[in-house]
């Protein structure tokens, strides 16, 4: 008995000390909360959250980073109050002096930080890969390499392997610091959206496939400054490709010599290219540029029955459409005189 009494003296003066320093450890974790720590003080901040992180890892990265102390702790506090199931994936924008408590507050509300990114309409893949680069502070080689992966292109859904033609122009909110596929991603899950089940249907009673019809509507989109004459262009392309004519756009040209929008010159149409649609009969094989839903729904629905073949830029945005080659020619004639009383 006396053993046993000695044993248990010798555990109650072991474990009462050992008791009262997690404790107080504990109570000094919790009191860590609501302290700033002293990479807070120093200033703002981002933090990552990836797809499928648990609370600890978060912990881990926080502690790694200098945002939290005590990460196992933290990672406890949070399991308890049930923002294990709450952790939101995105780059949140985390402030000078937030304690741990205000940290993971953050985290768990889904505030993630927004970098808002607007694509004009026409703009070629390789403008909104310059965009994307400047606005979300992505590295230009891995958005390159993320729009060159014709796998990965593939996988997105796009037969054609490049993104060309399937950048959707619309107005989005990224997540700051979201990676160049995510990004990208985003823009081709946009555009398989607009074109919707009403336009697939419109699209194989044409006898076009989806990639066809992105095809033309680039075209369209980069011949027509006024939004009016969409359907009226894409008619005139929708002619000539029934008669088995080369299309003849200007904007392929450039697309294929890699100019912006300017003048195309005589030399400038012998261009060996299989974009450039004085040389090669039918529809170029990609894009020339990201075309938005008014040029989509003008390859789908022209303005038929006017039977014209020909169309010359007045210079001032709009269009003088023709029927015949000769009709085609005063036109031209007209244009060129205007030009000179300018």
């Amino acid at each position: 008995m006396i053993a046993i009494g000695r044993l248990l003296s010798r555990i109650f003066f072991v474990a009462v000390p050992l008791l009262l320093l997690g404790g107080f450890l504990i109570l000094r974790g919790y009191h860590d909360l609501d302290r700033p720590t002293t990479r807070s003080l120093c200033g703002d901040g981002f933090v990552r959250v990836q797809s499928g992180t648990s609370l600890r890892s978060v912990a881990g990265v926080l502690a790694d980073s200098g945002w939290i102390r005590h990460p196992r702790l933290v990672a406890c506090w949070g399991r308890l109050r049930g923002f294990d199931r709450s952790v939101q994936v995105g780059c949140y924008h985390l402030r000078r002096g937030w304690t741990p408590r205000e940290v993971f507050a953050a985290i768990v509300s889904g505030a993630v930080d927004i970098v808002q990114v607007t694509i004009p309409e026409g703009w070629r893949e390789s403008q909104v890969l310059e965009l994307l680069a400047d606005s979300l502070k992505i590295d230009r080689l891995q958005l390159l390499g993320a729009a060159s992966d014709t796998s990965w292109i593939r996988s997105v859904g796009i037969a054609g392997g490049r993104l060309e033609g399937y950048l959707f122009p619309e107005t989005y909110q990224f997540p700051r610091q979201c990676d160049a596929r995510e990004a990208l991603a985003r823009l081709v899950e946009e555009a398989d959206h607009r074109f919707d089940e009403t336009m697939r249907a419109r699209a194989a009673k044409l006898g076009m496939s989806r990639h066809e019809v992105v095809v033309l509507a680039s075209i369209v989109q980069a011949e027509a400054a006024v939004e009016e004459e969409m359907p009226r262009i894409s008619a005139v392309f929708h002619n000539r490709l029934a008669e088995g004519w080369r299309l003849e756009a200007d904007p392929t040209v450039l697309y294929a010599l890699d100019r912006p929008q300017g003048p195309v010159f005589l030399r400038d149409l012998e261009a060996e290219s299989p974009y450039n649609t004085y040389r090669v009969v039918g529809l170029p094989a990609c894009a020339i540029s990201n075309p938005g839903s008014a040029a989509l729904k003008a390859a789908l629905w022209p303005d038929s029955g006017r039977g014209e073949y020909y169309f010359v830029a007045k210079g001032d945005g709009e269009h003088l459409f023709s029927r015949t080659l000769a009709e085609h020619n005063r036109a031209r004639i007209q244009v060129r005189a205007q030009d000179g009383k300018r």
